[in-house]
């Protein structure tokens, strides 16, 4: 992993990158045996934003949202599932945000893909719970069978509630 992390670095002084949209599935995995989570949330916490699954998009998103927060972002996965409760939703991510979202951080293998790589080639997941706090939120979209970008904004409350999840 420390390996990849300097062609990374090296490559984004080269070509000054400021963000990054990596292919993390399941590429790193299969012929690096790592996930590259921890070298994403170390770029995202130095606000060089890098979005999984090469996502363009999201990654704009992100650093649009750093660059007017001068804040470390984060791309994550919005499910509408949290109970009845149509106020809440669960907002996760396989383990690539800033080590600055979460204070009791650890670095462990990625489960699911462990699952059908081997756990031995998944090294480098982040795992942890960010604390309550205000949130803003913002996403950019493509329509495509509409021929148009799409964005939304807001804010919101992260909570403490009870999650039984992992990741």
């Amino acid at each position: 992993m420390a390996r990849l992390g300097v062609v990374i670095d090296a490559w984004m002084s080269q070509q000054r990158l400021a963000a990054t949209a990596i292919q993390c599935w399941t590429s790193m995995e299969e012929f690096y045996g790592v996930v590259p989570c921890t070298l994403m949330s170390m770029m995202s916490n130095n606000l060089m934003p890098s979005a999984c699954e090469t996502d363009i998009a999201g990654v704009i998103g992100m650093y649009a949202m750093a660059l007017a927060s001068g804040k470390p972002s984060a791309l994550v996965d919005w499910n509408n599932n949290y109970g009845t409760d149509p106020d809440k939703c669960v907002l996760f991510h396989c383990g690539n945000w800033a080590k600055s979202f979460l204070p009791d951080i650890k670095v462990l293998n990625a489960p699911i893909l462990g699952s059908t790589l081997g756990v031995e080639n998944t090294w480098g997941a982040l795992d942890g719970r960010t604390p309550a706090s205000p949130l803003t939120y913002g996403r950019i979209t493509t329509d495509d069978t509409a021929g148009v970008i799409r964005t939304y904004v807001g804010e919101g409350v992260l909570t403490n509630d009870e999650l039984k999840t992992f990741g």
